[in-house]
C-alpha cells in the first residue's frame, strides 16, 4: 500500500493481501472467519475514536484442524510501532497455548506467519523510520 496516498485514496482499492490470504486458506483447506474491522468492505464512521485495542483486532480467526488462531495480515514487511504495542496488548488479554496471534506477511510464495516474539527478535537493532504523511513510526521486518 502506498503511504503517500491519502487514507481515502488508499481505501478505494481492494485489500490485495487479505484477498490473497483468503484464496490461500481455501487452497490449504483452512477454515477462516473475518474477525476485525474491514476498512474496505464495511467502513465504520469515526473508527479512529475507538479504543486502540478495538481498532487493532486481528483480521481473521482460522481453524487449522487442531486449534483456533488469530491472524493479522500485512501486505508489506512494514509494521507500525503502535500496532505492535496493540498486538501485544491483544495477545496478553486473549491468547493462550490454545489460540495464538500470528502476523501473516504476504511474500512471493504465499505468507510467512510470525508470532510477536519472532518479529521482535527479527527487528532487534533495526532502524525506526517514519511515514511522511502521518509521522507514524515503523520498522521493517527482515523476512
Amino acid at each position: 500500500m502506498d503511504y503517500k496516498k491519502t487514507y481515502e485514496d488508499r481505501n478505494k482499492i481492494n485489500n490485495k493481501a487479505e484477498d490473497k490470504f483468503e484464496a490461500w486458506c481455501k487452497d490449504q483447506e483452512i477454515e477462516y472467519w473475518h474477525f476485525g474491522f474491514n476498512e474496505k468492505k464495511n467502513r465504520l464512521p469515526k473508527f479512529y475514536t475507538l479504543h486502540s485495542l478495538i481498532r487493532n483486532l486481528p483480521d481473521y480467526i482460522i481453524y487449522s484442524g487442531e486449534k483456533l488462531s488469530y491472524i493479522e495480515i500485512k501486505g508489506t514487511n512494514k509494521v507500525k510501532l503502535k500496532d505492535i504495542a496493540g498486538y501485544r496488548q491483544f495477545g496478553d488479554l486473549f491468547c493462550s497455548d490454545d489460540n495464538e496471534l500470528y502476523i501473516g506477511f504476504m511474500v512471493e510464495e504465499g505468507f510467512m506467519f510470525l508470532t510477536l516474539d519472532e518479529i521482535e527478535a527479527k527487528v532487534v537493532g533495526s532502524v525506526v523510520r517514519e511515514y511522511g504523511n502521518d509521522k507514524n513510526k515503523f520498522i521493517e521486518v527482515n523476512l
